[in-house]
């Protein structure tokens, strides 16, 4: 609450990126850039922003600089070119960090997956990366650690990540964390499941040792140490170790999926519904039907001049079926 009242101290016109003419507001470790049309949409972000950094400090153990950069660029054009001199963004990003330059920079856009969600969600994967790398001293993560923490503090899991991890496991096809330390695949189906493996393992560290341990093994890889002496020193198992029993969760978790979603499972769901249909439509026409040889009692009394006997309905501990009266009850001509 403290860091979110430090709103912004200062706007003022600047000039940055693209040349145009931008609007600057500063909080206590951002500096926020946007453009005059962009205010509600920035005022989102910067309301947000020291909370999530907060969190995001909070899960790794320490903090970073002040003075973080954030650009707000209007649209693909001037994405491109608030991007820092010397670098181009791919046609297809909305967001890019530069931890060394301190600098994200942000692609606000409309339409399907636009909006202030999709914007914030990407600030906080890319504030992630910065963070990381500020944590880390500068030094270079382990790309699943970088994209799962970013994944992680983002909240990106999606259905279709957990279908392609689902797929690995039937298949036996999982890609080994330490294949994923350099850097990811480069076919498309394989870079979805790099990712989808990365979210999890990491969210799986985070539930199995906490932010404590998670605070711990990130402190000794700032210190120097390797990845297994890390884990060692912050888990008390190698990463191997941990895999083992990450991929026997997944298999477990993950098994239920398929037959969930199978054709027999399916069908077997849909004889069920049709069951308990038929029987319901069953038992209404057998109440329809007893109301209307009622109807006809009464009908017929009023035709022939006696009176019909009245219903019974008998209660058995609060409930009970409607009965009707027995041979007691006679005819009153």
């Amino acid at each position: 609450m403290c860091s979110i009242a430090l709103a912004a101290i200062a706007v003022q016109p600047c000039r940055a990126g693209a040349g145009e003419e931008w609007f600057e507001e500063r909080t206590a470790h951002f500096v926020f850039r946007y453009h005059p049309e962009q205010k509600r949409l920035a005022a989102e972000i910067i309301r947000m922003a020291e909370a999530e950094r907060a969190r995001i400090v909070s899960d790794l153990g320490r903090g970073g600089d002040v003075g973080v950069e954030v650009r707000l660029a209007l649209g693909p054009a001037d994405f491109q070119a608030a991007q820092p001199e010397g670098f181009v963004a791919p046609v297809w990003s909305t967001g890019l960090a530069y931890p060394s330059l301190k600098l994200i920079v942000l692609q606000a856009r409309g339409g399907p997956g636009g909006g202030p969600g999709a914007l914030q969600t990407t600030f906080r994967h890319e504030l992630s990366h910065l963070m990381l790398f500020q944590a880390l001293g500068g030094k270079r993560a382990p790309r699943w650690l970088s994209e799962g923490m970013a994944m992680y503090h983002a909240e990106q899991w999606e259905f279709s990540r957990a279908m392609s991890v689902t797929r690995a496991i039937a298949f036996r096809n999982v890609i080994p964390i330490k294949d994923l330390e350099g850097g990811f695949p480069d076919k498309t189906p394989d870079v979805h499941l790099a990712y989808a493996e990365s979210t999890d393992f990491v969210s799986y560290l985070f539930g199995r040792f906490g932010r404590d341990g998670m605070n711990k093994f990130i402190g000794r890889l700032a210190g120097g140490d390797s990845m297994e002496a890390a884990a060692k020193a912050a888990f008390g198992s190698s990463i191997g170790e941990i895999e083992k029993a990450w991929l026997s969760r997944l298999r477990w978790y993950y098994a239920w999926i398929p037959l969930i979603s199978s054709s027999a499972t399916l069908w077997f769901v849909v004889s069920v519904i049709f069951v308990l249909g038929y029987l319901r439509r069953r038992a209404q026409n057998r109440r329809r039907l007893r109301e209307m040889e009622e109807e006809e009692l009464v009908l017929s009394s009023i035709a022939h001049g006696y009176s019909a006997p009245a219903r019974v309905t008998k209660r058995k501990g609060g409930g009970g079926d409607d009965e009707w009266p027995d041979e007691k009850n006679k005819w009153k001509h």
